[in-house]
């Protein structure tokens, strides 16, 4: 085992973590302003009540969780989840780190209540049972059940070398020297970073025979060798597995800092990031532990946690270290360069571990992806306005492709109904027979966009045909080719989008189709979507992408009835699919 973490160590490679994500992340970045990137570097104890208005005026990076938010039934959980998501997305397009502490033993947060055989036992009674292979089982129970609820940071393992029962963390650890522990930690993080699932390895520098920090001060007084030979060694694991976050304990370590806790010391960051080359992202245990606030005087601990170099703050008063992180900012107290190097950590990680991807997609990735594949030039400006709008709702993005798709073989934006005086001009139908004569249809309007023509004639001619309840004529305008009473609801979104009542422009006729698209699926066609969910048991995959795109072909296009062209739109779904999720 000695051999295994030496040669572990030794041929680590020395990249950072996250730096194939730093272009797309220095990308959105830009995009942000200051005090949207101070909000991503908070993590706060998660409070139903505050959260929408924590997102929309705060717009955290992510939250932690407790055990009181597990206490309700699955699809209630479920359900704020995903509305906590889509609130971030709208407020600043990127999605929430939501983060819990599901250790195992002592320490469940989500398993006490929605696991049949109740909470995960501890890494130390598994592995007294069957050993590594048993852990690395459990992990992936645990992983999938904090997918259940579309959590994706577990705020464990823990790392700590203990192998005295009378230890304070002793229950949480392996409870082994420290050469087997780091084996352990090896293999437990090895298992996260593979599964693309976020982990984090706490207490940094080491926890020792310390004291519970969540009331008072721990004072370490043993020498730095004692870390080096010990307690360095579980993390020089995880650093080398490539494990994505480190939390720092409140702990004052004497021997480097006897000043602050280790989670404020800049000697103890520095010795993280350089000495044991961590480029990961380094987290504070919770600031408002009343630990910490004895040794800050007067001083905020989130402003000092910044200063020593941490990424991501876990705080249970939110506004009041946020504000002033803010004043200190604008104050000059914190430069630039610390909240951009912690943001553009942030926002990569949150590329790299799928954060923004399939699940939680934003409407620039989608875009971006679709754009540069270059396969749907022809439609991108379309296909773009349309996709942030389903985006923005909170569509799968498996549903999304299946109405991109069928957007890109039906019709375009604005474009009024043509296509029955090419193909068959001596059979065309029996309303656009009438349309000709009452309204010259096909001279002044056929095959034009909606941009070409007055709207204002277009909303009378409509308001004639319904009035007649559409009886003997109609058309066929939009990207769905929508008809009759559709065209007319179609028509006051267009009136909706635009300013002037008789021009309307592509940019504002996309977003009302957009609109209109989400309008029916919320309503009439509803059945649509449900239909699919319920024949799709996991909705994000490209056979989900493909059935969608069957599906509405099948039951939502007007015009399209055969299966040829449904099987069409189902393999470019899929293949959209495959390329926004890559």
């Amino acid at each position: 085992m000695l051999i295994y973490y030496l040669l572990l160590f030794a041929f680590c490679s020395s990249s950072e973590i996250f730096e194939e994500y730093y272009p797309q992340a220095e990308k959105f970045l830009q995009k942000m302003t200051m005090e949207e990137r101070i909000g991503q570097m908070f993590f706060p104890r998660f409070i139903k009540a505050d959260s929408s208005d924590d997102i929309k005026n705060r717009k955290p990076g992510g939250f932690v969780l407790f055990a009181y938010d597990f206490n309700y039934d699955e699809e209630y959980i479920q359900n704020y989840i995903k509305e906590i998501q889509k609130l971030s997305m709208e407020s600043v397009g990127l999605p929430l780190g939501l983060a819990v502490d599901e250790e195992g033993g002592i320490v469940c947060r989500v398993s006490s209540y929605h696991r049949k055989e109740g909470r995960f036992p501890s890494p130390q009674e598994i592995y007294k049972k069957s050993g590594i292979w048993g852990i690395s089982e459990i992990d992936k129970e645990k992983r999938d059940l904090l997918r259940k609820f579309y959590l994706n940071v577990n705020l464990a393992p823990v790392a700590d070398v203990s192998y005295n029962e009378n230890d304070y963390i002793y229950a949480r650890t392996l409870g082994k020297q420290p050469n087997e522990t780091a084996y352990y930690i090896g293999k437990d993080v090895e298992g996260y970073v593979n599964d693309k699932f976020s982990c984090c390895a706490k207490h940094f520098p080491g926890y020792g025979n310390n004291i519970d920090t969540h009331g008072d001060i721990a004072i370490d007084k043993r020498s730095y060798e004692t870390f080096l030979k010990e307690d360095f060694l579980p993390f020089q694991s995880a650093i080398a597995k490539k494990i994505p976050m480190i939390l720092v304990s409140h702990n004052i370590v004497e021997c480097k800092d006897p000043k602050y806790p280790s989670s404020l010391s800049k000697e103890w960051h520095n010795i993280l990031r350089k000495d044991l080359d961590y480029s990961g992202l380094i987290l504070t245990d919770d600031i408002s532990m009343g630990a910490i606030k004895k040794y800050t005087a007067n001083e905020s601990e989130a402003v000092l946690a910044i200063l020593a170099g941490n990424d991501i703050i876990l705080t249970s008063d939110y506004h009041i270290h946020y504000d002033a992180v803010i004043a200190a900012y604008k104050e000059g107290k914190i430069d630039d360069n610390l909240i951009n190097t912690a943001c553009r950590r942030i926002i990569a990680w949150k590329y790299k571990y799928g954060l923004i991807n399939d699940i939680t997609p934003t409407p620039y990735n989608i875009i971006e992806k679709l754009a540069k594949s270059g396969i749907y030039s022809t439609k991108i400006r379309a296909l773009s306005g349309i996709g942030k709008l389903l985006v923005e709702r909170g569509y799968e993005t498996a549903f999304i492709a299946g109405i991109l798709a069928n957007i890109y073989h039906e019709g375009s934006i604005g474009k009024f109904e043509s296509s029955a005086y090419h193909s068959n001009p001596d059979e065309k139908p029996e309303y656009l027979v009438y349309m000709d004569e009452i309204y010259d249809y096909k001279r002044k309007y056929s095959n034009k966009l909606i941009n070409q023509v007055s709207l204002k004639d277009v909303g009378i001619i409509l308001e004639k045909l319904k009035r007649a309840n559409w009886q003997k004529g109609k058309f066929g305008l939009g990207c769905f080719q929508w008809r009759g009473e559709r065209t007319y609801n179609l028509y006051k979104l267009y009136q909706q989008e635009c300013n002037n009542p008789y021009n309307i422009t592509i940019e504002q006729a996309i977003k009302a189709e957009g609109k209109m698209i989400i309008k029916e699926f919320d309503g009439n066609y509803k059945y649509v979507y449900d239909q699919w969910k319920k024949e799709n048991d996991n909705t994000n995959t490209p056979i989900a992408a493909y059935n969608a795109g069957y599906i509405i072909s099948e039951k939502y296009v007007v015009p399209v009835d055969t299966e040829k062209a449904a099987k069409t739109r189902g393999k470019t779904a899929q293949d959209m699919y495959n390329i926004m999720t890559k």
